[in-house]
């Protein structure tokens, strides 16, 4: 994604656009047999539209990016993937495990651990999309800054430290939040950014185009 970003700011003065696609799980030749009865009932129940991508179905989105309805299309990345990574559909079943707690209905100390608060372990667990309103703020803040301490999202909320860290781990848990780190190369002190095209043909041994590279001016 980096790289189309920076295609479409290297480039697009000359009239040239660069946009990625990119494709779920699609049933092709190749996959098909892959797709197991077990494969199946792990992966269908994650996708909100409950079924793969068609080649056809991806094939459009190329052919409209490349067509003149899309002239002012540029730097975009599109997921054709039936809503499979909007982080907020998942199997409850394979991801959300119920708390266990000991025989007099309190919750362990071991499991408290980490929670901050044992109020906090009362929230209810992220489960189909369904997110509440301190959720949705907490998400923002982290949006802004994903290393912002919850001590400051915290004040910034009205609630204690101990509610965001269990929020934040609930959410992390349940993959209706990812914190990830993208690095800009030329901040780093890389002034060229380098790639490799592989061309593979059936039957033969793959082999690399020339290498090219472009340079921030």
């Amino acid at each position: 994604m980096l790289l189309t970003r920076m295609f479409a700011t290297e480039l697009g003065h000359r009239g040239l656009r660069c946009n990625a696609v990119c494709p779920g799980l699609v049933v092709t030749e190749m996959t098909k047999d892959d797709m197991t009865p077990s494969f199946d009932a792990f992966y269908r129940p994650k996708i909100p539209m409950r079924r793969y991508s068609a080649p056809e179905e991806q094939a459009r989105v190329v052919l409209f990016l490349a067509s003149d309805d899309a002239s002012f299309v540029n730097g975009a990345t599109i997921d054709v993937d039936g809503g499979q990574l909007s982080g907020f559909w998942y199997a409850p079943s394979s991801r959300h495990r119920p708390t266990k707690r000991s025989p007099g209905g309190a919750i362990s100390a071991g499991q408290r651990a980490g929670a901050g608060t044992a109020a906090a372990s009362t929230d209810p667990p992220v489960h189909e999309g369904r997110l509440d309103d301190l959720d949705r703020r907490i998400i923002g803040h982290l949006q802004q800054d994903g290393r912002r301490p919850y001590r400051e999202i915290g004040r910034a909320l009205g609630v204690s430290e101990g509610t965001i860290r269990w929020r934040v781990r609930r959410l992390l848990d349940s993959q209706a939040l990812r914190i990830v780190a993208i690095a800009d190369p030329f901040r780093l002190g890389y002034r060229v950014l380098a790639f490799v095209l592989i061309s593979v043909e059936s039957g033969r041994t793959p082999r690399s185009s020339t290498p090219s590279s472009t340079s921030r001016r």
